[in-house]
């Protein structure tokens, strides 16, 4: 999930924020490039480092280890995520918002270049697999956490399982997709992952609504 700096925070730019995500951005590609090359234990930070033209130090200030430099996840992203729902306007039942927040998220990610060459370096690796579920599990707390902050802690259990529903509603359709354009049936990835997620939301909202 890369090139999600600025989803949930389109008022923050200047010349210092732009320079931190190109800086993020090589950062990513580069550990992107050497580990699917080389394979994940055998490429270092250091390595990483210097084929982004950065120091060492650099490196540590925007990831904490190589695993999150391939996966290329902001280290706020959950934040930002959390940010955006509370953002929504307040007239919006927590499904409405819920989807609305998903589905902005998954069609950023569909937009980032790097996406094929981060999936298929994260196929072939374990350990970037379980960093990934991890990675996941954040986003899914840290828009629980939103949610009941919305709504009370009296939907406590309502808010956890729309999340979790929704959330996997969407990588379902991710999958979807990826099905689809592997088999030939379809290359227009973006229109299709939008289609998908407009009818899978539509049909787990009447679903979470009967």
């Amino acid at each position: 999930m890369s090139d999600v700096d600025s989803f949930a925070s389109p008022g923050e730019g200047g010349l210092r924020a732009r320079k931190k995500k190109l800086t993020r951005r090589a950062i990513h590609q580069a550990a992107l490039t050497l580990v699917s090359s080389r394979g994940l234990d055998h490429v270092t930070t250091d390595e990483i480092a210097a084929a982004a033209d950065v120091s060492a130090r650099t490196f540590f200030n925007y990831f904490p280890t190589k695993e999150a430099a391939v996966l290329g996840l902001p280290p706020d992203l959950d934040d930002l995520l959390a940010r955006s729902l509370l953002a929504r306007p307040d007239s919006e039942d927590l499904f409405t918002a819920l989807t609305a927040v998903t589905r902005a998220l998954f069609l950023k990610i569909e937009q980032d270049p790097l996406r094929d060459l981060r999936r298929s370096v994260v196929k072939r690796d374990s350990q970037l697999a379980v960093a990934m579920v991890g990675a996941n599990r954040d986003l899914e707390d840290a828009l629980v956490r939103a949610a009941i902050t919305r709504h009370g802690e009296s939907e406590a259990l309502r808010a956890r399982v729309m999340v979790a529903a929704v959330l996997t509603t969407a990588r379902a359709c991710y999958v979807h997709v990826e099905h689809r354009i592997d088999d030939g049936t379809s290359t227009t990835r973006a229109t299709d992952l939008a289609a998908a997620l407009r009818e899978a939301f539509d049909l787990l909202g009447r679903g979470l609504a009967a």
